[in-house]
């Protein structure tokens, strides 16, 4: 995934489903694709919970929407979704996990 982001600096839409990637794939997606608008996201079994490299290593600026879909420990997401300035649509469907953390961020990055 890492040598497919490095080639795609111009890819404005990523939908993945049903794969295995972990949050280094995520990161180098989100590291080197630097005009990604959407990002879709469902049935990641890759993520874990664990802090070692879920967050994210930079967040697309252009980044407006992410989906995510069927997630377990979709709040490992979380980083990125606090990061992304300029997202205007979020969905969140059957994603499991604690997100209490996420949105006291959110809260605090927003001012709500």
């Amino acid at each position: 995934m890492a040598s497919f982001a490095q080639n795609s600096d111009g890819l404005k839409k990523l939908s993945v489903g049903s794969c295995m990637f972990g949050a280094k794939a995520m990161n180098a997606v989100l590291e080197h694709c630097t005009s990604l608008e959407e990002l879709s996201v469902k049935r990641l079994r890759g993520i874990t919970t664990r802090r070692t490299g879920s967050a994210p290593a930079k967040t697309p600026s252009t980044l407006k929407s992410i989906c995510l879909k069927e997630i377990l420990n979709g709040q490992c997401f979380g980083p990125l979704i606090v990061s992304s300035k300029n997202l205007k649509t979020l969905k969140l469907i059957r994603c499991l996990g604690d997100w209490d953390r996420v949105w006291k961020c959110l809260e605090m990055e927003t001012g709500v």
